[in-house]
């Protein structure tokens, strides 16, 4: 008979799913486990520590990415004082103690702290923070922790605005603002501020048209990952009780 045999609905198939939510919908449920599961694997999981390293490694490199400025005259000829000038400040300003807000990052280990955060969490934010207080260059950057974007926060608004997981859409579904859990300390809470989407760099690898969050890069291997371990284990448990026995 004329039939996708995708489509069909047998006891064969009954554990492939047929649910037809959108993905934000999932993720609002599901996203804040994942993420805590994920970052559980990474601590203890060897082969999920080595997959972020190559990440890390493949992406940013040793140096971290370079700059290179053209700076072409109304000629079309390249002014190598202005591009000497322009990639030397940039370096200047990629320094410990200059790029990040808290001091303690330089520009490369900034950049694969982003790398491991967009891997292990499924998306990295980034605020752009002006002022003269944190360097000469008046620009400076703040890496904000994922879970700190309130996976629980949701509202509507007659105007059509709406947040899900902590971000602000307006009708069309482009970003506002993010809603940040100010207490950073103990992890919970309700005090959260508002930062506008303007100042934010907000990452991920984007699966639905509507989807405002991202998914850890290791989801679909999460459970595997955690039988073998267990599996593992068992296995070393009952060869020392084998050789143990007397």
């Amino acid at each position: 008979k004329r039939i996708y045999a995708a489509a069909d609905v047998s006891h064969l198939t009954a554990s492939v799913g047929t649910d037809q939510r959108s993905l934000n919908e999932e993720l609002e449920r599901q996203l804040q486990i994942m993420v805590a599961r994920s970052r559980h694997l990474y601590k203890n999981n060897n082969y999920v520590k080595k997959f972020m390293r190559m990440a890390q490694n493949a992406i940013v490199g040793p140096q971290g990415v370079q700059l290179s400025v053209p700076c072409k005259r109304a000629d079309g000829t390249i002014d190598e004082l202005d591009r000497q000038v322009v990639e030397e400040a940039f370096k200047r300003w990629g320094k410990r103690g200059v790029i990040d807000v808290t001091g303690r990052l330089s520009r490369t280990q900034l950049e694969r702290l982003l790398v491991l955060m967009w891997a292990r969490d499924g998306e990295l934010f980034v605020r752009r923070v002006r002022g003269r207080s944190f360097n000469r260059f008046g620009y400076a950057l703040q890496v904000i922790d994922p879970t700190l974007v309130d996976y629980g926060y949701r509202a509507d608004f007659p105007d059509g605005r709406r947040i899900r997981m902590g971000v602000e859409c307006d009708v069309w579904g482009r970003p506002l603002a993010y809603h940040l859990r100010t207490d950073v300390e103990t992890g919970f809470g309700h005090r959260r501020e508002r930062v506008p989407a303007s100042e934010i760099w907000h990452h991920f690898i984007q699966e639905e048209p509507s989807q405002v969050r991202g998914v850890p890069w290791i989801h679909s291997a999460m459970r595997a990952l955690n039988d073998i371990g267990g599996f593992v284990e068992a296995a070393i448990i009952a060869a020392r009780v084998g050789v143990s026995n007397m």
